[in-house]
């Protein structure tokens, strides 16, 4: 059974519960909550299970409101990720057209279950941390299996402060595991979200799909771009203005070609405005004021054309290209008496552009609170995924069932939570935070076209076929996650008490270098050798595992054994890495490498970062 924290529509097809068998008897739950206005015992079936909301305190400090208070999804975030997770087949699904064919989840005869905490999915006055924590403490008395939460938490100086690091570590102490989406902050560093090592924190990366529409120009060169607009224009070359030249009368700005003033209906109407972007915010305003003064197209210069949301209709036949080929066009309209252009009708290519690359919108790293934990953990595909969504965003009205494309790592985290399923029950959460691609052919890159770091991806993009046989597991236990925590402000001993409900002592001294995380993060590596001892178990087929390593830049790396002999299952082993500093070490500058035991059928990977002081 999956677990969603963000409302659903019940009525969408991916819901549907044809041939699906009763209810599991371990589910404790119920479908639905009495003062919920638009919910009923009617809305749940042999497929969603249950459907509730956890507002009560918000409605305390708030006041109730009957639209808002109610486990229906409003905006389509909810019902977009969980039928990625297990929605039905659904022939015929399409956004205006686009990718039609059948849609399904990546578990289509899982049981689902919805938790919505707060009514619109952010933070501040709307979601409040005690309707989080009582979400969670219901999906773990109810029977959940899997938690997977697309929803992001404001960074705060201690995970005690932090509700869904509170309530994710009692899920973990019941065998729990939870997902959590990383944030869509990038590609500033030091942004993702949801960092608590218990969590397996999700990034998000592209797929091969896209839609594309060409920019040709009077001088014959043909620029593609990305496009996801149903306007198509008259089959003939449209003057083309800048930003720069469309500005009204007396209208002047620090940065001609951002759109941040007016433009004139004289100089743009029945023309294609190409203006560079300024920000996502900004570049809806762009599209309006292009609308409003009689554009017939736009083309739009930026380094996220990976986001659909702005390549959309708007009125008017859109294209996105990058910057480099941006100046192309400025430099031909600037040298060009009469620019003319043409946009060509969107087509859509499938497996005709580099994936998976690191979506720029996708948080990085490093980990804001704690150094030496790595973070995201991974990354999945969660830019341009069609799923069930809403016909009606406003918030205001019941909303009816459609589906839509979404780009974010809330539409990656599903994608993770449903390759644990089947996987060994007691490590799922390790073992999917090393079984990810082998890029050592092909390193996967970042949206800039550099290789992408393991502040960008984690560990790299999943591999559920890796995952369903990983050999070797660094294995965690509940404790672990306790002294963990002995080496956080804030914490002590009488509270890991109470959330053990049982006496707990922090340990004299413990370095968290060996706390047994799947990788080896150095923050702080002086000119005096650092030793990190790990620990992994075989949960495999008996094998020799040879050590590889991929030594950062400026520092030497030896592994002592450099080989692991398993003779059964269950077997564990202790193995110490020793980081030393050169002399040609850059001082507080992060490099990447990576250690991989191999046995010749499994290879077991985890990523090396160290910042020399």
């Amino acid at each position: 059974m999956l677990f969603w924290f963000l409302g659903v529509v019940p009525q969408s097809q991916s819901f549907k519960d044809d041939g699906m068998g009763p209810i599991p008897s371990k589910w404790k739950g119920r479908c639905n909550d009495e003062d919920d206005y638009f919910v009923s015992n009617s809305s749940c079936n042999r497929k969603l299970i249950s459907m509730r909301k956890f507002d009560k305190v918000r409605q305390k400090k708030n006041g109730y409101n009957a639209t808002s208070s109610t486990a229906v999804d409003l905006f389509g975030h909810g019902t977009h990720t969980l039928s990625t997770a297990g929605g039905r087949f659904v022939l015929g699904a399409n956004e205006n057209g686009f990718a039609n064919g059948t849609a399904k989840g990546g578990l289509p005869n899982a049981r689902v279950v919805s938790y919505k905490v707060g009514a619109f999915s952010t933070y501040g006055d709307d979601i409040i941390d005690c309707d989080v924590l009582t979400a969670f403490e219901e999906a773990i008395h109810d029977g959940v299996d899997v938690i997977s939460i697309s929803l992001g938490t404001p960074a705060t100086s201690s995970y005690s402060n932090n509700s869904i690091a509170i309530g994710s570590l009692h899920a973990v102490k019941k065998g729990i595991v939870v997902i959590t989406a990383g944030s869509n902050e990038g590609p500033a560093a030091a942004t993702v979200q949801n960092i608590a090592p218990w969590l397996l924190t999700v990034g998000a990366s592209t797929i091969d799909r896209q839609w594309t529409s060409f920019l040709e120009l009077g001088n014959k060169q043909r620029i593609k771009g990305v496009s996801f607009s149903l306007t198509k224009l008259e089959n003939k070359l449209y003057p083309l203005v800048s930003y720069m030249d469309a500005l009204g009368e007396n209208v002047t700005t620090e940065n001609p070609f951002h759109c941040n003033g007016s433009i004139s209906p004289e100089k743009v109407g029945g023309k294609i405005f190409v203006f560079v972007r300024p920000s996502e915010e900004k570049s809806t305003t762009c599209y309006n004021m292009a609308r409003k003064a009689g554009a017939v197209g736009v083309v739009q210069v930026t380094d996220n054309r990976n986001n659909v949301f702005e390549a959309y209709d708007f009125g008017m036949a859109v294209s996105l290209i990058s910057i480099t080929d941006g100046q192309i066009v400025f430099s031909y309209i600037n040298s060009t008496k009469s620019p003319v252009g043409y946009i060509t009708p969107v087509m859509t290519e499938v497996g005709t552009k580099t994936a998976p690359i690191v979506g720029s919108y996708s948080s990085r790293g490093p980990n804001s609170i704690t150094a030496e934990i790595l973070k995201p953990d991974v990354i999945a595909p969660g830019t341009s995924i069609l799923a069930a969504s809403t016909n009606d965003t406003s918030g205001t009205t019941p909303p009816g069932p459609t589906y839509k494309f979404s780009s974010g790592t809330s539409m990656a985290a599903p994608h993770v939570a449903v390759s644990l399923e089947d996987l060994n029950r007691p490590y799922r959460g390790r073992i999917m935070k090393t079984s990810t691609i082998d890029n050592t052919n092909q390193p996967i890159k970042d949206h800039n076209g550099k290789p992408a770091t393991p502040f960008d991806m984690g560990a790299g993009h999943i591999m559920p076929q890796n995952a369903a046989d990983p050999g070797l597991v660094y294995d965690l236990t509940f404790e672990d996650y306790l002294r963990f925590l002995c080496t956080q402000q804030n914490i002590n001993a009488a509270h890991l008490s109470k959330l053990s409900k049982q006496p707990f002592q922090c340990p004299n001294h413990y370095n968290l270098l060996n706390f047994n995380y799947p990788q080896s993060q150095i923050p702080n590596l002086s000119w005096v050798p650092i030793r990190k001892v790990n620990l992994v178990k075989n949960i495999g087929t008996p094998g020799n595992y040879s050590a590889y390593i991929e030594e950062p830049h400026g520092i030497y790396v030896t592994i002592t054994p450099d080989s692991l002999l398993f003779k059964e299952i269950g077997e564990e082993k202790n193995f110490t890495l020793t980081f030393t500093a050169k002399k040609d070490a850059e001082p507080n500058h992060y490099v990447f490498g990576k250690l991989v035991w191999s046995d010749h059928t499994h290879n077991v990977t985890s990523p090396i970062v160290v910042k020399a002081a």
